[in-house]
This record gives C-alpha cells, structure tokens and sequence, in this order.
C-alpha cells in the first residue's frame, strides 16, 4: 500500500526539481552591462593602488595520492604586479611562489628541481599571471574593470550551471599564448561578483613533448598520451574592506589527468588580514 504513495510522491518532486530549472534560467545579459554591474559590485577599487592580504593556507591531495599541510599566505599586488607566496616549511613541498614582476612572470620550484601541478600549469600559461587573472579581485590586476587600458576582451555566454546553481559565463580571450587554453569566468546573477575562474587545457595524443618539460623535466614520459589539465580559482564569503568587497575564502584546485589516472590538489586560503595602499618593496615580484 505504501509503494504507490512513495511513487506519487517521487513523481512530484521530479516534476518540483524540473520545474525549479526552467525558473533558474538566466535572463540575457549584455557584455558591457556584466562588465559595469561587476564593476559596481567591487566598491571603490579605483582607490586601491596596493593591496597586501595575508591568511592561512591549506593543502589537500583530493585524488591521486593523500596529504594535507597548513602555512602561512600572502598575496601582494601594485598595479600590475603581483606575488603570490604559500610558506609550507615542508621537506616534501617546502612553498609556492608565483606572480608577475611588471615584465616577466616567474613560478618557483616547490623543492630544488621540481614544481606542483599548479607550478607547472602556471609556468606554461603564464598570461594567467601577466593579465592578471589569478587571485581575481584579491589583486590590483584584476583585469576585468581595466579591460580597455589592458586590452582585453571577454565575451558573456549566458548561464551556466555550477553545483546546482546557474551563473552568467564569460569567456575571456588571453592576448597571447596557448589558443589551445580556455578561460571562463562566472558571475553571480544576483550580485554579480566574480564566484569561479576555470582554465582549461586538452592535448591530443601523439602531440610531442608535455608544455615545460623541456624547462623543468618534472613530468617525464608525459609526451605522446592523451593529457588534461584544469584549474579551477573560487571566490566565496565576501567582505567589505574600506569601501571594497573582496572575497575572503579563494581556493585553488589543479587536475592533471593522463592515462585513466587523475590527479587533484587543492590550495585553500582563508584571508585573515587586508590592507590597501601600503607602501610595498619592489623585492617582493622577484623570485627568491
């Protein structure tokens, strides 16, 4: 007697979680209304010339392997520059320096001779570091409300759904390098501050050398498999800070897949501490 009833009632619910999809839907949205209400959305970021925020930084092997570590982070910025340093104090994984000097971008090895996943990503596609795009907001290079000084270009898709809930997608167009890499960036339909930054590279099979293998030899025998790689920046719990809202949880998440196996590590920063207009010593967009 009870099976009908649970049937009635599954019918329902699929006819509720369905009809909640169609009213999800995004109404359309131009690029350069996106662009403004993004703009509005971040406060009085025109003020900012540095910005210095320092948190904790949390590492966490999803797949592939198993291991987490804790340590203190900063992420630096002046303009266009930028510095990005998690401290593990680890024999196995010592740090992670990256950023963009003004001129040059530089990745550091995370132990003598060898760089992380997001290392090696970074280091083959280091626009993401010279446009400004890693960090989002966190940085005085965002480049979404420069986008003419900088000439840049992004391009509104619609929605998209992530985790159950519908964002505007952007795809933006890097100036140089990889053709082969795409960006797309997600907005909050109702507050319409940056929530998600996704890079994406695919390499058919038989291409050749793994990109930055030939600099750093830390992925031997990648060449000739079917190899691909993301990573995904979130932006959550926003906070206002002298008149601009800045995400205060940002996470990285790098995956490396190649021959059936995938690979997952998660870069966790909380920001504990923000300061805007610092003086700041060139020293620290140089690699040390």
């Amino acid at each position: 007697m009870q099976k009908p009833q649970y049937r009635a009632f599954a019918v329902l619910m699929v006819f509720t979680f369905l009809g909640g999809q169609a009213a999800a839907k995004l109404p359309k949205i131009k690029t350069e209304d996106l662009v403004a209400r993004h703009i509005e959305s971040l406060g009085a970021v025109a003020d900012r010339r540095t910005v210095v925020a320092n948190g904790l930084c949390q590492l966490t092997i999803l797949a592939g392997g198993a291991g987490q570590l804790e340590g203190p982070a900063t992420i630096t910025s002046d303009g266009e520059k930028v510095a990005f340093h998690f401290d593990f104090q680890n024999a196995n994984y010592n740090r992670e320096q990256f950023g963009f000097d003004g001129e040059r971008a530089f990745v550091a090895f995370m132990v003598p001779g060898t760089r992380s996943h997001l290392g090696e990503f970074l280091l083959t596609f280091e626009e993401l570091l010279k446009e400004g795009l890693i960090g989002g907001p966190l940085t005085t290079a965002w480049p979404v409300p420069h986008l003419e000084e900088r000439k840049a270009k992004i391009n509104v898709r619609g929605g998209e759904k992530v985790q159950d809930k519908e964002y505007y997608r952007a795809e933006y167009r890097i100036r140089k390098g990889d053709g082969n890499l795409d960006v797309d960036l997600f907005f909050d339909p109702e507050t319409f501050r940056l929530v998600r930054n996704e890079y994406t590279h695919r390499e058919p099979e038989g291409i050749g050398a793994f990109p930055g293998t030939e600099r750093t030899g830390t992925h031997p025998g990648l060449a000739g498999q079917n190899t691909w790689r993301k990573v995904v920046e979130s932006f959550a719990q926003y906070q206002e800070a002298q008149g601009v809202s800045v995400p205060t949880d940002w996470t990285i998440e790098a995956s490396l897949s190649r021959g059936g196996q995938t690979q997952v590590w998660q870069w966790r920063v909380l920001i504990q501490r923000i300061t805007f207009n610092d003086p700041i010593d060139p020293k620290v967009f140089q690699l040390k």
